[in-house]
């Protein structure tokens, strides 16, 4: 990246029309960096849930 490129010319699909262009694509192009459906309180609640053990393989 150049000192005269925009930090959102350097994302993937930064050239595509927002219409177009994939979520997650969009949301980093607006500053989301960390995507957590629900946020980091279902995500905690769900991991919980799932209860893994040393025994679980986890893909």
């Amino acid at each position: 990246m150049t000192g005269t490129t925009k930090p959102s010319e350097a994302l993937p699909g930064a050239q595509l029309d927002a219409a177009k262009m994939p979520g997650h694509w969009l949301l980093a192009r607006m500053g989301k960096r960390v995507l957590r459906p629900g946020g980091l309180e279902l995500t905690q609640r769900m991991l919980t849930a799932l209860a893994i053990t040393t025994n679980d393989a986890v893909v």
